[in-house]
């Protein structure tokens, strides 16, 4: 199907018309030389071409005129012809996880001698498989937070760039408010309905520059859902504590949930519980793309011209060759 962007143009056509009555050639009125014999003499300075010939060439030039005139206000119009319909599912669903890399997230304390880390970063991993259709980014936090992915459906890049976090890379400290505060940052202006924050740590807020209680409120009045994973051992006493009251109450806020694995099945059955309950829901988008045909009637316009003088340039020769014979 064919149809034009700009149709209105199509009132242009007219133009000439109005030009030709309103805005009349210039012209001098004096007295000029009647001649009763002026076809004898048209004719015999006109190489033998008759006053009906003159006329129909002018006629030719007109309708030339006319049919590029036409021609290149079709084309100012913007012809489009639409393709087939094209229908595609995404996903309403947007989730960046924010991973501690504090200095603690480095002990070796888990049941398969792996650290902290290693452990949530392979579940991390299993997650982002699961959300095949989903948009995940990473957000990772220690002195301050750090955007290391946005989001994206590119789950091959998303889990190299999981894997090469370390521990220190972003400081040894914990800022959970920060986190918090980077996630409603990079979540706000999406058109994603829903919008959820996997947030896995183990320890205490250690000087962010938003208090993790008030992250959370904000989180909560743009409807941004957060999930706590406080992976790390409760007993823990000093600055490696783990602040559980501080996590739930987070997790509460936001109606999320709060977990607390004590080992490596648990830390996975928390992902895969958190899976089951943010199910994926699709949105239906169709989209028809248009080919532009502009193009088209300026080609019709050139290859017009381009015959004339063509056909001109050969009835020349031909006339110059029949006269010299």
């Amino acid at each position: 199907m064919i149809s034009f962007d700009y149709p209105m143009l199509f009132l242009i056509v007219v133009l000439p018309i109005f030009v030709h009555f309103l805005i009349r050639p210039f012209q001098i009125r004096q007295t000029s030389v009647r001649v009763s014999f002026f076809n004898i003499v048209a004719q015999s300075f006109s190489d033998k071409q008759s006053l009906h010939n003159i006329r129909k060439r002018k006629t030719i030039q007109t309708s030339l005129l006319i049919v590029s005139w036409v021609l290149f206000c079709v084309a100012l119009a913007r012809p489009v012809m639409s393709g087939k319909e094209i229908v595609k599912n995404i996903s309403s669903k947007s989730f960046y996880i924010a991973l501690d890399l504090s200095g603690s997230m480095n002990f070796e304390d888990t049941q398969s001698g792996q650290t902290r880390l290693d452990v949530a970063k392979k579940n991390i991993v299993k997650f982002i498989n699961e959300r095949k259709d989903d948009y995940l980014g990473l957000v990772v936090f220690g002195d301050s937070a750090y955007l290391q992915a946005p989001l994206t459906n590119d789950r091959e890049s998303l889990i190299s760039l999981v894997n090469q976090s370390k521990v220190g890379m972003a400081g040894l400290s914990t800022h959970l408010g920060d986190a918090i505060g980077l996630g409603i940052k990079r979540f706000r202006g999406l058109k994603m309905k829903e919008r959820v924050l996997v947030l896995l740590t183990d320890g205490n807020d250690t000087g962010s520059d938003i208090r993790p209680i008030d992250a959370a409120k904000i989180a909560r009045s743009e409807n941004i859902k957060i999930y706590v994973l406080g992976y790390g051992d409760p007993k823990t006493v000093g600055e490696n504590s783990l602040d559980t009251n501080t996590l739930k109450e987070i997790s509460r806020l936001t109606n999320g949930r709060f977990y607390l694995p004590s080992d490596e099945k648990q830390l996975e059955q928390a992902f895969k519980d958190i899976s089951s309950i943010e199910v994926q829901e699709m949105t239906r988008l169709t989209f028809l793309p248009k080919y532009d045909l502009f193009f088209i009637p300026i080609v019709i316009i050139l290859l017009i011209y381009l015959m004339t003088i063509l056909i001109i340039l050969i009835r020349r020769f031909l006339l110059q060759r029949s006269a010299n014979v």
